[in-house]
């Protein structure tokens, strides 16, 4: 199970996250433009930071 809270602000942009995704099998993040989910992916992979990190987890397998 990957457990993701993350609030991410860019500009006018906030990105809230607070969910649970099975790691048996596929999941597929879609929405449309500017919804946030390179933004969200990246965050995941650790290629970004979230800014507010004391209230922001992304936590695998715990």
């Amino acid at each position: 199970m990957l457990a993701i809270n993350i609030n991410q602000t860019l500009g006018n942009f906030t990105l809230q996250v607070d969910t649970l995704i099975p790691t048996d099998g596929v999941t597929a993040i879609f929405g449309p433009s500017a919804s946030g989910k390179s933004t969200l992916l990246n965050i995941i992979a650790g290629f970004s930071t979230p800014h507010k990190s004391l209230t922001n987890t992304v936590r695998f397998n715990d």
